[in-house]
């Protein structure tokens, strides 16, 4: 009996530690991958190792797109805790914990302390969260400074007359502009909804919101010279990446449900895939979750709470903002590029739960119903997040080293530093993207007018080119090493994706319009310089051998 009733008095505490301590175990399982980083972890991972922190922002700012916030602060991480693998992962769990608390503050404060432990639960075990959790991205970073940027959001809706919320607010809006460049999109919507609201509905906080907004904007004036400064790089920048509208489904799925994919890619045609390859463990874990979702964000909108109107009304600007610059730009559908939706989505799927579930026992079954299908997915499943690979580049390093010696020739896809990490030699290092595919000759003469063009039509507009079977005039750049580096290696890196074409299964391809469109505009060109990189070599150097597993092949070529 004393055990129930120090339980009653203390449900908030007790509930808030033990989902903390399992949010905490789902972080850090096999946090410690045999295979290692993988390709963007490497990346940053490069750009931290430099002699100041100071050095680390320039490179930040003169390699990468994105702002040198997350990098800052993980380069003063790496000096306490070293650059291992699970020393520079662990910042991101840290951050992800964090979020986890916040998210309680940010229900308490909409409601209580009821819908903080809710909202609290469901970021603890959404798969989306721990995937990000667990790796060297600034994605953490960026749900938990979005988290805090809401969390100011219900304080200046719920108490507009208090100047420090806005101030508050607006240096949250700030930290999470200087860690993703696309927040500035969701920035600028959140602010232009806000003013809509203010104006309409709480008139007297319009000078209290005034200045939130003078203070981002003065605060913004060295981001807006790093802007102008990367322009050219922000308007050339495209990905790998295939898009089209059922790309949105791919993003709620991995938001709502605790099946994740498509991390680097979306599949073609997703819908229609899913729904011709029905099975149980799809109906189970991804369409019931999703419909369950569907139902308490209803039974949530459907009650007019101001916030909670805010909150959906800024999803769905967002998303429309998405959209329009998918149609009419080179953007992609990723769900990570749309994923600052993430937490106001959970906030408003936790208000809808806890709208309902003190009052309807079929709701209570339904809760109790997405949890066990959550965490029976989680615990159980192959393939849940912290189980699934990220094709670390380890595995690549480690073949290379098998075979290497100082002032061989490496090629690799599109950074010649990715895998020193875990290089033990001296190799000369070249990148298939920069050194081969895109100094083809269709793509060098008519550079302006690709930049302009969107992918589809720049795929059109080089099918020509792609179908010779002509090795172009920049492979023979390959002459001018082999006569620089007679005698050593030549390493020729790629993927199994990349290399499962020959000439001919190529042409075929490109000769497809479905398959065509379907091919990321980097993944052909890519594959189209393999091609021609392996044809040259197999007429002008000998093959020494050749490893392959599941992901990686190398070729290793005697010059």
């Amino acid at each position: 009996m004393k055990i129930l009733t120090y339980f009653n008095k203390n449900a908030v505490f007790i509930s808030f530690a033990l989902i903390f301590i399992l949010a905490f175990i789902l972080r850090i399982l096999f946090i410690n991958r045999p295979d290692g980083l993988w390709y963007d972890e490497l990346v940053i991972y490069n750009e931290i190792s430099k002699p100041s922190l100071w050095a680390v922002i320039v490179d930040t700012i003169k390699i990468d797109i994105h702002f040198p916030l997350y990098n800052s602060l993980l380069y003063l991480w790496s000096k306490i805790f070293s650059t291992s693998d699970v020393a520079l992962k662990f910042l991101s769990v840290v951050f992800s914990m964090a979020t986890v608390v916040v998210s309680f503050f940010i229900g308490k404060n909409i409601k209580n302390s009821f819908l903080g432990i809710i909202t609290m639960f469901i970021f603890a075990i959404n798969s989306y969260q721990i995937y990000y959790s667990q790796e060297v991205k600034m994605y953490s970073l960026l749900y938990l400074l979005l988290c805090l940027n809401f969390l100011y959001l219900v304080k200046i809706i719920k108490n507009s007359e208090k100047l420090k919320y806005f101030i508050v607010f607006s240096i949250f809006s700030y930290l999470v502009l200087i860690t993703y460049t696309s927040a500035l999109v969701f920035i600028f919507v959140e602010y232009f909804l806000l003013s809509l609201y203010f104006y309409f509905y709480s008139k007297k906080a319009i000078k209290n919101f005034n200045l939130s907004l003078l203070i981002l904007f003065i605060l913004n004036i060295p981001t807006f010279f790093i802007y102008l400064y990367n322009i050219d790089k922000f308007k050339s920048f495209h990905t790998s990446v295939y898009s089209d509208y059922s790309s949105l489904l791919v993003a709620f799925q991995n938001y709502l449900t605790p099946v994740f994919f498509a991390q680097a890619t979306n599949p073609p045609h997703y819908f229609q895939t899913l729904i011709s390859n029905l099975s149980l463990i799809n109906v189970v874990f991804v369409i019931v979750p999703l419909m369950i979702s569907a139902y308490f964000l209803y039974r949530g909108l459907k009650l007019k709470d101001k916030l909670i109107t805010v909150l959906a009304s800024l999803i769905s600007l967002f998303l429309i903002s998405a959209v329009l610059a998918f149609k009419f730009s080179n953007f992609p559908l990723l769900s990570r590029y749309l994923s600052f939706i993430l937490p106001l989505l959970l906030v408003c799927l936790s208000f809808g739960i806890e709208s309902c579930i003190a009052k309807s026992n079929f709701s209570r079954v339904l809760f109790v119903a997405f949890i066990l299908i959550n965490l029976l997915y989680l615990v159980f499943s192959n393939n849940s997040v912290y189980k699934i690979s990220r094709c670390g580049y380890k595995p690549l390093a480690n073949y290379v080293n098998e075979f290497a010696s100082n002032g061989d020739v490496l090629v690799v896809w599109n950074n010649p530093n990715i895998i020193d990490k875990y290089l033990e030699n001296d190799l000369q290092k070249l990148v298939l993207l920069k050194n081969f595919a895109y100094t083809s000759d269709e793509i060098l003469y008519n550079k302006d007018k690709l930049n302009k063009m969107k992918l589809d039509e720049r795929k059109e507009f080089l099918r020509e080119a792609l179908i010779s079977k002509e090795i172009p005039s920049n492979i023979l750049l390959l002459n001018t090493i082999q006569h620089h580096f007679k005698g050593k290696k030549f390493i020729l890196t790629t993927t199994q994706n990349f290399d499962d074409f020959d000439r001919n299964s190529f042409i075929d391809l490109v000769n497809d319009e479905q398959k065509l469109k379907e091919m990321p505009y980097n993944s052909l060109l890519t594959i189209y310089a393999i091609l021609n990189i392996k044809d040259f070599c197999n007429q002008n150097f000998k093959l020494i051998n050749q490893k392959k597993d599941g992901y990686f092949v190398v070729y290793f070529y005697q010059m």
